[in-house]
């Protein structure tokens, strides 16, 4: 199996993994929590754009500025938990749903109608 083909199975089953863990259970959840899901597909997608087209050189720095802004995106939906009446386990399931749908779609694109970027099959081409 050649390392493109490894990489959509892989990142794929994840991502159906993810969808039915965060959204599987019940759509009224998701009804409650749209915006969550929303947020954690359009993430998870940007940052795949990003890092696998090069897009900005990740160099420690500009990695270093990414963790605190995903530090503070956390600490904001932790203020959002606490301004709303969801519970915490309700906003971490429909955030990993979200995470699922936005993998499953940037591999759809990066994968299936595209091939997958050069940057993502060499550092796949490693593994045993």
């Amino acid at each position: 199996m050649d390392a493109a083909r490894r990489v959509l199975l892989v990142e794929g089953v994840l991502g159906l993994l993810w969808l039915v863990y965060g959204l599987g259970q019940s759509l009224s959840v998701l009804r409650a929590a749209w915006w969550v899901a929303a947020g954690g597909a359009v993430g998870t997608a940007a940052l795949l754009y990003l890092e696998e087209h090069r897009w900005a050189d990740w160099g420690p720095y500009r990695r270093g500025g990414t963790t605190i802004a995903a530090v503070l995106g956390a600490v904001a939906l932790g203020g959002a938990v606490v301004v709303t009446a969801l519970a915490v386990t309700t906003v971490v399931r429909v955030g990993l749903g979200g995470v699922g749908v936005g993998l499953l779609c940037y591999r759809f694109v990066y994968g299936l109608v595209y091939p997958v970027p050069r940057s993502r099959v060499e550092r796949a081409g490693g593994w045993a």
